[in-house]
């Protein structure tokens, strides 16, 4: 899967005070694809796509950093060789426009407020998605950094233990 190209979101334009919160703090600068228009999205993407390719895999979806996406970034993924994108709620399939209900559970490491909320906030989730067919877990290396984390993941994906590993592209194909 394809994850952005700078991860970074260098904006300095903010539309209102919801906009400023989501992007400088709720995910701390890291919305690269949350305001880029068409043509600037297709070319972070089309030049995130040759450097996957060049290292031999073939990726079939998109994530951009914090699941942020905009207009144009999503015209921009019209035409390429993607079969979705994801955000943190759905898969989003580019073949017939349909989307598939896919929750996430994520933790944040970026400050101890964030992996202090991380416990409730992913137990909340787990526990109205349970019984949900999809149900993703997006781990991040620098999540095993911290003291606690990695306990934490594993009380949240013990209740999942009898289910299925596939990835977002499994799901994706199957649809």
């Amino acid at each position: 899967m394809l994850h952005g190209y700078f991860h970074r979101d260098p904006g300095k334009q903010w539309r209102g005070l919801r906009d400023w919160l989501e992007r400088r703090v709720h995910i701390e600068h890291e919305g690269e694809f949350a305001r880029l228009n068409g043509t600037v999205a297709r070319i972070r993407l089309l030049r995130g796509l040759v450097v996957l390719r060049a290292a031999g895999w073939q990726p079939s979806g998109f994530v951009a950093p914090a699941w942020l996406v905009s207009p144009g970034t999503c015209n921009a993924l019209q035409n390429l060789s993607l079969r979705y994108y994801a955000t943190r709620d759905y898969l989003h399939l580019l073949t017939d426009e349909g989307r598939i209900h896919a929750p996430s559970l994520v933790v944040s490491t970026l400050g101890p407020w964030r992996r202090m909320l991380s416990a409730p906030r992913n137990h909340l989730v787990l526990g109205r998605h349970l019984d949900a067919p999809v149900l993703r877990a997006a781990l991040h290396p620098r999540d095993l950094g911290y003291r606690g984390i990695e306990a934490l993941w594993r009380r949240l994906l013990d209740p999942l233990v009898d289910r299925e590993i596939v990835t977002e592209g499994n799901v994706a194909a199957a649809h």
